[in-house]
């Protein structure tokens, strides 16, 4: 089973985790690799927040069934099972690094005045929302065009990469791709979250 990260496109953390599980799976370090997941409100309350009492993202699911929330402990979690290709400082062969590491992700957590729980998830909740109507109304835009699309990989039968602008696209190619290259796609429609297309260049 393949990890199971579950993001949002446009959202600081998700991109820093998927960044790297991206680096560690290019460079054979991520056992079977990760799957992308786009949190969307279905998945999120129905889901996420029964599995871990946690409506933040992003959040993973292991090979073993267990969930993991915050970048920091993902990537933790994954340099601690994966680690032929280390990314974070070793606190053995790099101790400074490896206590600038650490105070550079635990900085906030000492500050006076923490914001409350149910604020959080109040203030995730509304940010989630307008999200999702700004992205719906950006997707939708990209329809009938054609986006320079990054190619990452293939997946049941389809290609799939990133625009310029970082949105998923989903598409389909009558011959064999490169991951890597960029391929011009025509934009024909939009589902879950994810826009679906053709490749333009025969």
């Amino acid at each position: 089973m393949t990890y199971r990260l579950f993001t949002w496109e446009l959202s600081y953390f998700s991109g820093k985790v998927r960044a790297y599980l991206r680096y560690k799976e290019r460079m054979g370090d991520l056992g079977e690799g990760f799957e992308d997941i786009l949190a969307t409100p279905e998945l999120l309350f129905n889901l996420l927040t029964p599995a871990t009492g946690s409506a933040a993202i992003p959040q993973m699911q292991t090979n073993d069934g267990s969930w993991v929330q915050d970048s920091s402990d993902i990537i933790d979690f994954i340099e601690a099972r994966h680690d032929k290709v280390p990314v974070t400082p070793s606190v053995t062969d790099a101790p400074r690094q490896a206590l600038a590491d650490f105070r550079a992700k635990v900085k906030a957590a000492g500050f006076d005045d923490q914001v409350e729980g149910p604020v959080k998830r109040m203030r995730a909740e509304r940010i989630d929302r307008i999200w999702r109507e700004t992205l719906g109304t950006l997707l939708d835009s990209r329809v009938g065009s054609t986006q320079d699309v990054l190619v990452e990989g293939d997946r049941d039968g389809r290609w799939y990469g990133y625009t310029r602008d970082y949105l998923r696209v989903s598409f389909a190619a009558e011959r064999e791709l490169v991951v890597g290259e960029e391929r011009p796609v025509r934009i024909t429609g939009v589902e879950k979250g994810i826009l679906k297309g053709e490749d333009a260049k025969r």
